[in-house]
């Protein structure tokens, strides 16, 4: 197994169980908890602080995702730009991909559930809001996350352009007149984007999110606003969320699928084409079969 595949087995283990948290929504709340705009209760709290802390605690857990997006886009670097082989990238590099997210990601969540730092946010548990210790989110959510939306998007560049580059090579060396595909480039750069898309949709509405309760805009912000706006808001985050892993699925079958797409429309063309040769000659056959019994007739 290469270790692209081992990225995306982690990767994908940890976006089931952070799923399957977040589908519990705020039902481990503890009861009677009032919403972050304050006077109503939180709907459907059905839980206590030890539901709210292991909420919590898979929540925190769950900043392992974009840890192993950061993984496997240094593996798309390393293998394109640097031209790192597999046998070398599983000795040299592999253990470190592998462990580094989950000692980062663990130590984080751990450091919250002994601090106590684990409460409701609105729609499940999470960090709590605290207005002498802001900079807990800084620490632990936005600046890892960040750095990490910082890094992949570099990484895709720098593997677009190094490809790009050599197909620029390869236009200097070919003869003259004839012209250099640029599919190679537009693939991967179809690729990157795709595979970047559900990490931007999760994650940076998430840290505008946990920004705006750090520093007090976004309960401001909600206060001069209709409900409608306030659940569009919400809706998005809870949504894009909890389906990253389901997302990060489809852009892992979709080079597979337009590999499995393009077999059957080559199979399907050739068929065509059989057929239309067997039509032609049955009709040249039949043709000089015709002419034979006129001319015997005769």
């Amino acid at each position: 197994m290469k270790t692209y595949d081992k990225l995306m087995v982690l990767l994908s283990l940890s976006d089931l169980l952070s799923s399957a948290s977040y589908f519990c929504s705020t039902w481990p709340i503890p009861q009677g908890t009032s919403t972050i705009e304050g006077g109503a209760t939180v709907y459907q709290a059905y839980g206590n602080k030890t539901t709210c802390d292991i909420q919590g605690f898979i929540s925190q857990y769950a900043t392992i995702i974009p840890l192993y997006n950061a993984m496997l886009a240094l593996n798309y670097l390393l293998l394109v730009k640097f031209g790192v082989k597999d046998d070398e990238m599983k000795r040299k590099y592999e253990p470190f991909m592998l462990i580094v997210p989950f000692i980062v990601a663990l130590s984080l969540a751990v450091t919250g559930l002994a601090y106590d730092m684990y409460g409701t946010i609105g729609f499940w548990c999470w960090l709590k809001s605290d207005e002498t210790k802001r900079w807990r989110s800084y620490v632990f959510l936005l600046i890892p996350v960040w750095c990490v939306i910082v890094f992949v998007t570099v990484a895709m560049i720098m593997v677009y352009l190094k490809v790009r580059k050599q197909e620029d090579r390869m236009a200097r060396y070919s003869l003259p007149g004839s012209q250099v595909s640029r599919s190679i480039s537009k693939e991967v750069a179809t690729q990157a984007i795709w595979y970047l898309a559900p990490f931007y949709l999760a994650w940076i509405p998430t840290t505008f999110f946990a920004a705006g309760k750090v520093t007090g805009i976004l309960n401001k912000y909600l206060s001069t606003r209709d409900s409608g706006e306030k659940f569009i808001w919400f809706l998005w985050i809870v949504t894009f969320v909890p389906l990253q892993g389901f997302l990060n699925f489809l852009v892992y079958l979709r080079p597979r699928f337009l590999k499995w797409y393009k077999a059957k429309a080559k199979e399907k063309a050739r068929r065509i084409v059989s057929q239309t040769n067997a039509t032609r000659s049955s009709s040249v056959v039949e043709r000089y079969t015709t002419n034979d019994e006129i001319s015997a007739a005769v």
